[in-house]
């Protein structure tokens, strides 16, 4: 469920910075500094898992990339927006590979790929009617669309929380 918060976000960076009246070079370099972050982080996973422990390390980039994207709705300061939601996705970026770094682990090699496979394809049918009522949202107002992120984000922490026991280190 995190993951589509990465997912809506993604689709209203845009607007949300050019409505607080950000140039397209500073957008630009909001998506370059965003995606370094994300690299950087991805790159460090291991680390970060070894510091923190998966559940923890996935658990913390949740609730710290969910409360980012509801500060953003609290304040409505551009400077603030511009770094939270550059944060935001660099910690959404970085719970993606932690998940599928476990993921990958827990996984026999004899059936790794059919069932990354299968969850991307079941992923990718829960995409659809969030899309859809993101769009429909955003009709209404950007805003409800990171309402909806941050539910989504919540919804994960409580109906999916990240336990020790279930990873291997």
């Amino acid at each position: 469920m995190v993951f589509l918060v990465g997912f809506l976000l993604w689709r209203v960076y845009q607007p949300i910075l050019s409505g607080h009246g950000f140039t397209v070079i500073v957008i630009g370099l909001y998506y370059a500094v965003s995606r370094g972050m994300m690299f950087f982080l991805n790159r460090r996973a291991g680390v970060i898992v070894s510091l923190f422990g998966t559940a923890r390390a996935i658990r913390w980039t949740a609730i710290i990339g969910t409360s980012l994207i509801g500060l953003v709705l609290c304040l409505n300061l551009a400077w603030v927006a511009l770094v939270a939601l550059c944060l935001a996705e660099a910690m959404i970026g970085l719970r993606e590979s932690l998940f599928s770094r476990a993921i990958q682990k827990r996984i026999d090699s004899q059936c790794r790929a059919t069932t990354v496979s299968n969850l991307n394809c079941l992923k990718c049918v829960v995409d659809i009617p969030v899309a859809l009522l993101a769009s429909w949202l955003a009709g209404l107002s950007v805003n409800y669309v990171l309402m909806e992120a941050v539910a989504l984000g919540i919804f994960a922490l409580v109906v999916f929380p990240m336990r020790q026991q279930d990873f291997d280190d």
